[in-house]
């Protein structure tokens, strides 16, 4: 199979795709440094959660962590979307998305009978992330995009009724979506680009990690303050660059 030259608008397609999913990627492991037990390393990961849960219990564990996590969920749900949103009574269309199935269709355009079978693992691969993308996109059209009331308790918009028809959704299962949709557009960026691509070991300049080690140093701050003289470092810091913060 020749690698065939993509158009300037496919190009552009695939380039907005894997930012996507390299920004899926990143955010996840951001959440995952943050709040997720590492089975490698529990205790460590059990001392950061204690550091953030002591550091910022309201904003850290309560609001930062499900804000995340919904992210996730709806990162997922977006980028798995049909291409085309058409009008129920007509069939006209009303909305192109940019989504993996985009990829999809480029393949299945290719008029070269040597691309049979990759249309057909693709086809098997999109099946296949939709499948593992369901619970999550329940989650996202009863709890996040939309308040059920049949689903929700009314005392709250966060926790599932007991009786609710969500089904559960762990951390494994949204990592499993996210390395799904990674293969599914390695596929594609094998065959027209010629290499695949590590989404999942992404790299910034800061992480999950960086705001550990800051809140580390706040913390350590902060006893300092209660010891003796801890005004002179109260005062540097509001004198300092960012006193005006």
């Amino acid at each position: 199979m020749d690698r065939p030259p993509l158009t300037p608008e496919q190009t552009e397609i695939f380039i907005h795709i894997e930012r996507e999913v390299t920004d899926m990627h990143y955010r996840w492991k951001v959440f995952r440094q943050l709040f997720v037990i590492d089975a490698n390393n529990p205790e460590k990961s059990q001392a950061r959660f204690d550091l953030l849960r002591t550091i910022g219990p309201i904003f850290l564990i309560e609001e930062l962590r499900p804000m995340m996590l919904d992210f996730a969920f709806l990162h997922v749900c977006r980028i798995t979307e049909n291409a085309e949103k058409k009008n129920h009574k007509t069939g006209k269309i009303i909305q192109r998305n940019l989504v993996i199935e985009r990829l999809k269709m480029i393949v299945d355009a290719q008029t070269d009978p040597s691309f049979a079978p990759l249309v057909a693992d693709l086809q098997k691969r999109h099946a296949d992330i939709k499948n593992i993308c369901e619970p999550i996109r329940k989650h996202r059209n009863k709890r996040i995009s939309h308040l059920d009331l049949d689903v929700l308790s009314p005392s709250t918009t966060v926790v599932p009724h007991s009786k609710s028809k969500l089904p559960p959704v762990t951390i494994a299962m949204i990592g499993d979506a996210l390395d799904t949709i990674s293969d599914f557009v390695n596929q594609f960026r094998t065959v027209f680009l010629g290499s695949p691509m590590m989404y999942s070991a992404v790299h910034a300049m800061d992480d999950g990690n960086s705001l550990i080690l800051y809140l580390q140093y706040a913390y350590e701050f902060d006893q300092m303050c209660h010891e003796k003289d801890g005004w002179l470092l109260h005062k540097r810091v509001e004198e300092g660059h960012f006193g005006e913060a």
